[in-house]
């Protein structure tokens, strides 16, 4: 409550702000001070000094938009305001300026709001480090710290930097980041994020990223960014003003002729003034935003947002989107007296100095069963067809058709049948070879993430109408991928090119396509999407600045959240105009019957004004149900 007190104070310091204070106040006193027998030229005074102090900020914008050619509503205000002081409605005058102002002081509120929700992501940062310099562990200032400088955080602490464990194993909170509600297990080698918190265990971590070079910065930076798109939203009040100027004037020119009653027609224009339907479209937009973020979404502005709300399609990369992005050994089959163990055993001695996904696998393997010590000589590999080396004194090759053709070894009948029948499974197989004779088939795979399948299903009770795979791997691979997760389209295998065409495809059948990919080999496909949306592992790579809506914890299942947070956001939107324009009708029709005089009119109007601000707030708090 003290928070929201505060933002609301912090809204009303602005020129806005302290115009419509002065405004009120001004209007207030001088009509208190009627009742005391004080003159009417003080107390009129006080109250039409109000309503100029109010009307210039309004004045100047009608100017602006005369000067410019484009009608505003800033210009329908004006009528109204100048209408009520010829009259001798003062204090309609000053209400009218007043109201229009608070409109724009509960608009930055909202956005006030929606920035602190994302400015307190800040707040996680400790101000100090525990680093270990010379076997002696001192704290210092966060901003000191350097990359590869190496930190110690226990349990209990935020983590202040982006870095990698070189040791040690916890449980880290990154809920605030990624909107993860359950504590991650972390240990050697894996990347770990500022603002997130150690539960149990303690971590030696070096320093990779600092400051606003960290997710945590990227996040706030990007989100911000997104926040202040809010000013190029042409707000529908704006858009139509050209004719809804003309028609309100016109619904006051019949009201007189009809009643011959100049309050009613003021009335009208003032209860007519446009800014509830000013504050319909950017209140939700910003409040969207805000959510989104709290919820480890990053949308990347108004426009984005809308556009995901009317996404019918999905088309999905494979590899590092639905599955993990890491191969594993599934099978080892021998062949001879060879036993899986030796296979096993020279692939990986081989292949221990391999960078290669598929060499990493077999030596990942390798270390499950024990063995610990790997070491070859004369290694040598063939970047996309596997690797050569001495093992034992054994010439050992571990690799694909190809590389066994280019060391013209032979390969039987049998075995060549068997590594067709692990590509017809979508698998793939490598041979390894001793001195020339194959000795086994090592299948290895990549597998889908856990959530992929839960993911497609979500995405389709949703309301999306087709889901896709785009795929580079061969049609066996993908398509065996894509049966597990309930995927029935798949394109397979397809140049970074061919995906954009079949994008565009997909567009000219009418579809309104979201591609979800993960940044880096899709970057075309994702370019050419009507929404790109990335599925990060928390780096601030170069997908987080690019893509449309970037999930930081990497779970699939929040795509589904994206579209429908962005659909939520459009029903608030289209909510309030319908608020707007329904409140409007009605009280019009009561300032005209003269129901509402125009000092009631101005209070009837806020009102909406009000609950059109308090209806998009709600999202900010959005939670998927």
């Amino acid at each position: 409550m003290a928070k929201t007190f505060s933002l609301l104070v912090r809204a009303f310091q602005s020129k806005e702000g302290i115009a419509a204070f002065l405004t009120i106040s001004l209007a207030v006193l001088g009509w208190t001070l009627s009742f005391f027998n004080i003159p009417s030229l003080i107390t009129n005074g006080l109250i039409i000094l109000g309503a100029l102090i109010g009307g210039s900020l309004i004045f100047i914008g009608a100017a602006k938009g005369l000067l410019s050619k484009q009608m505003n509503v800033d210009e329908l205000v004006t009528i109204a305001l100048v209408a009520s002081l010829v009259i001798g409605e003062y204090f309609s005058a000053a209400l009218v300026a007043f109201m229009m102002l608070f409109g724009k002081v509960l608009e930055d509120f909202t956005a006030q709001r929606a920035t602190v929700a994302i400015e307190e992501l800040g707040t996680l940062l400790p101000d100090h480090a525990t680093v270990r310099q010379k076997g002696e562990e001192k704290a210092i200032p966060v901003n000191n710290l350097k990359i590869q400088d190496i930190i110690i955080v226990r349990p209990g602490q935020r983590i202040p930097v982006d870095g990698t464990i070189l040791s040690g194993e916890a449980l880290v909170d990154q809920a605030a980041l990624t909107g993860e509600s359950i504590p991650v297990l972390k240990s050697m080698q894996q990347h770990v994020l500022a603002g997130s918190l150690v539960t149990e265990g303690a971590l030696e971590i070096q320093v990779t990223a600092l400051g606003e070079k960290t997710t945590l910065g990227a996040i706030a930076k990007i989100a911000l960014e997104a926040l202040e798109e809010r000013a190029n939203i042409v707000t529908i009040a704006d858009k139509y003003a050209r004719f809804v100027t003309p028609l309100i004037l016109l619904v006051a020119a019949v009201t007189y002729l009809i009643t011959h009653n100049i309050i009613n027609a003021v009335a009208v224009l003032v209860v007519a003034c446009p800014c509830v339907l000013v504050l319909a479209t950017p209140t939700a937009i910003i409040a969207g935003i805000a959510g989104g973020a709290r919820n480890g979404l990053l949308m990347r502005g108004g426009s984005r947002l809308e556009k995901a709300a009317r996404i019918n399609a999905i088309a999905f990369d494979k590899t590092g989107t639905i599955t993990v992005g890491q191969v594993e050994v599934k099978e080892i089959i021998p062949f001879g007296k060879t036993s899986k163990e030796q296979v096993l055993l020279l692939a990986a001695n081989a292949e221990y100095l391999s960078e290669h996904p598929v060499g990493r696998a077999i030596v990942a393997a390798a270390k499950k069963q024990g063995i610990k010590k790997f070491q070859s000589t004369e290694f040598r590999s063939f970047p996309g067809s596997g690797v050569k080396a001495t093992v034992n004194k054994k010439d050992i090759a571990v690799g694909t058709v190809h590389l066994l053709k280019k060391l013209s070894i032979s390969i039987p009948k049998a075995a060549s049948r068997q590594l067709q029948e692990i590509v017809d499974a979508g698998n793939t197989g490598v041979f390894i070879s001793e001195n020339k004779k194959i000795i086994g088939i090592i299948t290895v795979a990549d597998v889908a993430k856990r959530e992929a399948k839960q993911t497609v299903a979500h995405l389709k009770n949703a309301g999306i109408e087709r889901v896709v795979m785009l795929s580079g791997d061969a049609f066996p691979i993908a398509n065996s991928i894509a049966k597990k997760v309930r995927i029935t389209e798949v394109y397979a295998p397809l140049l970074p090119q061919e995906k954009v065409a079949k994008i565009k495809q997909l567009q000219k059948e009418g579809y309104n396509v979201g591609m979800i990919g993960d940044g880096v080999n899709d970057a075309p496909a994702l370019a050419v999407a009507d929404v790109s949306i990335t599925a990060g592992t928390g780096a601030a790579d170069v997908s987080m600045h690019t893509a449309d809506i970037v999930i930081m914890s990497g779970d699939l299942t929040k795509a589904t959240e994206s579209l429908l947070l962005s659909k939520a956001t459009v029903q608030t939107i289209k909510q309030n105009l319908w608020i707007a324009g329904v409140w409007n009708v009605i009280a019009i029709g009561a300032a005209a019957s003269g129901v509402l005089s125009p000092i009631a009119s101005a209070f009837v109007h806020n009102v909406g004004s009000v609950f059109v601000v308090v209806n998009a707030a709600r999202l900010v708090q959005w939670k998927n149900k």
